[in-house]
Parts: C-alpha cells; sequence; structure tokens
C-alpha cells in the first residue's frame, strides 16, 4: 500500500482540485470546436445539452471524449498537486473514488454563447481525464532538480508538464542530456518552450543508445531534403499542371515548409547550446542558424546550402 493509499490526503486533495477545476468551466480550445462545428452543424448550447442528457445517442461518448480531454492549460492547472503528491500508478483508483464521492458536474463554455453548459461527468470520462494526467509517472530526479534549479520560475511548471505527458524513455543518456540542456539555457527564452515541445516528440522517436547529436543532425537534414523537394514541385507546378505531374508519377510532397523551417532553427540552437556547434546540411559551413531565422525566401535558403 503505498504512502497515498494509507494518508488519502493527496489524493483528495487532488481530486478536489480536478472538481474545481470543472466548476470553474471548460473552455475548449479552437481545434476542439472546429470539429464540434463541422460535426454537429454548428449546435447551439441546447443543441449540445441535448446529446449529453441523452445517453442513447451514439455521439454523446465522442463528445464527452473531447470536453473531457485535458488540455495544456488543465495540466499546468493541476501540475503542482500531481507533484505534491507523489503519487504512483496504483493511486490512480483512490482519486477517482474521492473525485466520484459526490455527483461531479462541470460547466462547458459554448464560443459566442453567454450560456453555460452544465455537464453531468460520467464515471468513465473522469477516469480517462485522470488516466491521461499521468499522475503515477516518475521523473528522474536529476531532472527534478534541473528544472528546479535552471528553468525560469514562470516557464517551470510547462516544463514539468511537458515531462510528465512526454513517452520517452528516461535513459542514462537521455538523462543527461536533458539535464545539460536545462542547465545551459537557464535564461529561457523566447523559444525556450517551443524547444521543449520539439524535445519531448523527438527523444521519444530515436532509440535509447543512438548519438543524441548525430540523431539531431539526421532531423535536420531530413527537415532539409523536405524542404528541397517542396521547392523541387513548387517548380514543376510553375511550368507543368498539377494533372500532368500526376500523369508523369510526380507525388506532391506533404510538406509543412514553415515547419520544417522551425525544427532546424531549433536543432541549430539545441546543438549548439548542448554540445557548442551544428551540422551544416550544405558542404559549405556556413552560418545556418542566423540564415534559417531570418529568411523568408526559403527558395534563396535552399540554393544556398545546397
Amino acid at each position: 500500500m503505498s504512502t497515498v493509499e494509507r494518508s488519502g490526503a493527496p489524493a483528495r486533495q487532488l481530486a478536489e482540485a480536478i472538481a474545481r477545476l470543472f466548476r470553474q468551466g471548460i473552455h475548449l480550445n479552437d481545434a476542439a470546436w472546429h470539429f464540434i462545428d463541422s460535426t454537429f452543424c454548428h449546435p447551439s448550447v441546447e443543441a449540445l445539452g441535448a446529446i449529453l442528457s441523452d445517453e442513447s445517442d451514439p455521439e454523446r461518448e465522442t463528445l464527452l471524449e473531447l470536453i473531457f480531454f485535458p488540455d495544456a492549460d488543465q495540466r499546468a492547472a493541476l501540475e503542482d498537486d500531481i507533484a505534491r503528491g507523489g503519487f504512483t500508478a496504483g493511486d490512480e483508483a483512490a482519486v477517482l473514488s474521492f473525485l466520484l464521492g459526490e455527483p461531479l458536474d462541470a460547466r462547458l463554455a459554448v464560443p459566442g454563447e453567454k450560456k453555460i453548459l452544465a455537464v453531468s461527468v460520467p464515471e468513465w470520462a473522469a477516469a480517462a481525464f485522470l488516466r491521461r494526467l499521468h499522475i503515477g509517472r516518475r521523473m528522474d530526479p536529476r531532472l527534478t532538480e534541473a528544472v528546479a534549479r535552471f528553468v525560469p520560475e514562470a516557464q517551470r511548471i510547462r516544463v514539468n508538464v511537458g515531462l510528465r505527458n512526454s513517452r520517452f524513455a528516461q535513459t542514462e543518456k537521455k538523462v543527461l542530456f536533458l539535464v545539460n540542456f536545462f542547465t545551459q539555457t537557464a535564461a529561457g527564452g523566447e523559444d525556450f518552450l517551443d524547444g521543449i515541445d520539439f524535445l519531448m516528440g523527438f527523444l521519444d522517436d530515436i532509440g535509447g543508445d543512438v548519438s543524441i547529436y548525430r540523431a539531431l543532425a539526421d532531423r535536420k537534414r531530413s527537415c532539409f531534403r523536405g524542404l528541397r523537394q517542396a521547392l523541387r514541385f513548387e517548380e514543376q507546378l510553375e511550368r507543368h499542371n498539377i494533372e500532368t505531374l500526376l500523369l508523369q508519377g510526380v507525388r506532391a510532397p506533404h510538406v509543412d515548409k514553415s515547419d520544417m523551417l522551425r525544427q532546424m532553427a531549433l536543432i541549430d540552437r539545441i546543438c549548439r547550446t548542448v554540445f557548442g556547434r551544428t551540422e551544416p546540411v550544405g558542404e559549405d559551413s556556413v552560418e545556418e542558424e542566423l540564415l534559417v531565422e531570418e529568411t523568408d525566401d526559403i527558395a534563396g535558403l535552399i540554393r544556398s546550402l545546397s
């Protein structure tokens, strides 16, 4: 039996914090509302309420899943209670028991509507919300200490939320890499949190034994190849229509050029911060970081680095 199960206090406090969050109001992001509008044809508050109160409605479960999927702001609001609780994976049941001890209701704010929609939270939806908070995920103590010592207070919760919800295995190599990253980026910076988001996904994509510097360099080259393919396709479109290209077997690259540039710039900064160097993608060792950050001429940038 864990300390939480014996005392009950941390589980009760987290349950109360979740219930309070629901009562204060749930504000879905733009992407969620776009899905709701397109799926339910711009529903009114009354229409949403009718769906949510009708257990036989086939769309009800999908809608509840969307409403009670914790977003970044909700995770941040609960992070201190989760961290203080010292939970293990088995403590979810104790928190859920306290959460469902009384009827659980939430208030849903609907854009463009003054009326607030009261939603009764089913047990399965509360359990799914709690499960997605990953309260039992334990951080390597070295990561916890590095974040506490070196990450600016205003950004600390967001970083801890990112670590808690990451999926990468905390191998020795990855832990030491992140500790060094946090240590060297003590001043933060406007793109610091973007770098954290990138690294959480990147570290999950790579194996535990690979060279992190080499993996970052490979990702940068992959982004550059994507940009070059996109540019080549756009140049072909200037000479031929899309039907002709398709008949020739040319496939349109599914590349977000802005995202590729963003990733290249983040990789340069991360590599310079942690390793003191970065890897050029072209034959010439140019100041790519400045080029990537400052240019709006993607075609010119690719030509200069090729």
